[in-house]
């Protein structure tokens, strides 16, 4: 009888093991443009420029329409989160949030108005802010303070200062 108990706990700790470990918490998210609806905000993400994601310790993904969103997303809620995906603003392929530069400006248009791209390489970053403004920032920063407040002077803020209160207004209606 003890045999069978051993066997039995055996086989219990080894569907347990096979489970997590088909988990891959490193792959890149499943993104469907025009269907998949952001976590955040509740849009329909379309703009892949912007997307980004959350890998959960579990393997759930979430999906957001602009990384403002995925930012207060998970200042509001938290979670036990695996990776922070964001896309490329350049090249469109999945980069680690962490590893990535972020141009935060008043004239970047973005889904939910937050100004915010992200880049895989800082140089491509700094091309953006030569060609309209803006600052480029890490993402410790974007998570160290509130997004309004993120640095964003542009050398092309004419006539755009309207556009740090609708972020602002984006932010406190979500």
């Amino acid at each position: 009888m003890r045999f069978l108990s051993l066997i039995a706990l055996a086989v219990l700790a080894l569907a347990l093991f096979g489970c997590s470990s088909s988990i891959d918490l490193e792959a890149q998210p499943d993104l469907r443009l025009g269907e998949d609806v952001c976590e955040q905000c509740g849009m329909i993400i379309s703009e892949e420029a912007f997307a980004a994601a959350i890998r959960l310790n579990d393997g759930k993904q979430l999906l957001f329409d602009d990384i403002g969103d995925m930012v207060t997303y998970f200042r509001l809620k938290g979670g036990d989160v695996a990776v922070f995906w964001i896309h490329d603003y350049t090249t469109r392929t999945w980069v680690h949030a962490d590893n990535a530069y972020y141009v935060a400006s008043n004239d970047l248009v973005t889904p939910m108005g937050h100004g915010i791209a992200g880049f895989a390489l800082e140089t491509n970053a700094d091309a953006l802010v030569a060609d309209i403004g803006g600052v480029v920032h890490t993402w410790d920063d974007l998570l160290a303070q509130p997004l309004t407040e993120l640095d964003r002077d542009s050398h092309h803020m004419d006539g755009m200062s309207g556009m740090d209160g609708m972020d602002g207004m984006s932010m406190g209606s979500k």
